[in-house]
């Protein structure tokens, strides 16, 4: 019995260490990745930008600034160089953009690859054009785009781009564009469409000439990630080069330092002196010492005589009983074993006329039922379709005036038609509140 229980240990112990070398793996690699757009510059992950810096430096004359770029650029001599941003949005300084737009009069390229537009350098740009026209962005909401070059006339080979959430998973995803090129003086050089609906064209790459140079615009730096320029990805290579085919410069500024924004230098006087931690403060000040000791003291005191459990017996209570339901049963076994369907009928539009009373305001009276001005208030208040609530009201009336004034008797499958006609209120009420809002 002895060796069966060391046999059945042996065999659960081996199943389990075989699981866990077969599912470890598996777990690791689908925890490699991080499927969201953190756009850093030095990172591996499929929306950073390092196999981006990494072809520019095999490609190109390239330095990295990782301070403020005005104090870098060489704006005198800025003809055949380039300044390049890329990531969410530039944190430029007024005194940065100043430079920036200086440099691109000088000769230099300003390319700036952004999901929001760069306004410090657009009212720069908008200041030399003297122009108050504003060029804002857009979202299409799609899985997979179609991106196309286009210049002096002629279009490029289309690129197919989709946004993953996975190695497999392609998701929708909201695509920036440029919509509202009001401005004659920016050209358009590419745009992408919907690849299941590409009718429309959405522009997202545009230029200006400021000088001697240029000012360049891309809104959408997720095409030039580390996904789409990995090696299993031609598509993502040949677009980045149609890319910068654009461009003449052969010596770029990569500006890492306006990714965040610019932190506030610190004094000179407290620029010697160590920061106090929490505790640190505490103990400097005489009243937040003795305080926090009576706190320690009285904490100890309590662990040690008051904190005996005291709790009075909880009696046991019988647990309440719903009666509603079985009032109900009997009133309805009432109602039926009488066959009065006048009292059910009255009783019917009783309650419905309660509920416009008590949820919308309503008080509909006997002689306004079939006015026009009537129906139509209750239409717009309650949101119900005016077929249902002018079916509701006529037939009432009909039925009502039959029985008042003669001695009929309300038939049951009438009283049943009725009761349906209520019954398609409520459940367009029901309908409404499912149905998703529509938004602006």
């Amino acid at each position: 019995m002895k060796n069966k229980g060391i046999i059945l240990t042996i065999i659960a112990v081996f199943c389990i260490a075989t699981a866990v070398f077969y599912f470890l793996p598996k777990f690791e690699t689908a925890k490699k990745y991080n499927w969201f757009e953190s756009y850093n510059h030095d990172k591996k992950q499929p929306y950073d930008f390092v196999l981006l810096q990494e072809l520019l430096k095999k490609s190109y004359d390239f330095e990295r600034l990782d301070n403020n770029p005005s104090e870098k650029l060489d704006i005198d001599n800025a003809e055949g160089k380039g300044y390049l941003f890329i990531g969410n949005y530039p944190y430029h300084a007024e005194e940065s953009a100043e430079k920036i737009v200086e440099f691109a009069q000088n000769g230099g390229e300003v390319v700036l690859i952004t999901n929001s537009k760069p306004d410090f350098i657009f009212s720069q740009v908008n200041t030399l054009l003297a122009t108050t026209n504003d060029i804002n962005t857009n979202h299409l909401l799609a899985k997979q785009i179609e991106v196309v070059f286009s210049a002096k006339g002629k279009r490029s080979k289309s690129f197919d781009f989709s946004y993953k959430k996975g190695s497999k998973d392609t998701v929708k995803f909201d695509w920036p564009y440029i919509d509202n090129n009001s401005s004659s003086r920016f050209q358009s050089y590419s745009s992408f469409t919907d690849k299941q609906s590409p009718n429309t064209e959405y522009s997202n790459f545009i230029g200006v000439k400021i000088g001697n140079g240029m000012i360049y615009w891309h809104c959408n730096p997720l095409l030039f990630s580390n996904l789409y320029l990995s090696k299993n990805n031609i598509s993502g290579f040949e677009h980045l080069d149609a890319f910068f085919s654009h461009f003449k410069a052969q010596k770029w500024y990569w500006d890492h330092a306006s990714v965040y924004p610019a932190r506030e230098p610190m004094s000179k006087e407290n620029d010697d002196k160590p920061l106090k931690t929490s505790m640190q403060y505490v103990f400097s000040q005489p009243a937040l010492k003795l305080a926090w000791t009576i706190l320690i003291i009285t904490t100890v005191l309590y662990g040690l005589f008051g904190a005996k459990r005291r709790q009075q017996q909880i009696p046991i209570l019988e647990a309440n009983r719903n009666n509603s339901l079985e009032f109900v049963n009997t009133i309805g076994l009432l109602y039926y074993q009488q066959q009065d369907h006048k009292v059910i009928f009255e009783k019917i539009m009783q309650l419905f006329r309660s509920h416009l009373r008590q949820k919308y305001g309503l008080i509909i009276k006997d002689e306004e039922m079939l006015d026009e001005d009537k129906i139509k208030h209750i239409v717009k208040r309650t949101d119900i379709s005016e077929s249902i609530i002018r079916d509701i009201l006529e037939n009432y009336m009909k039925i009502k005036s039959k029985f008042n004034n003669t001695d009929a008797v309300l038939s049951s499958e009438t009283l049943n038609r009725f009761y349906l006609l209520i019954d398609n209120f409520y459940k367009a009420e029901i309908n409404r509140k499912l149905s998703p809002q529509k938004t602006i």
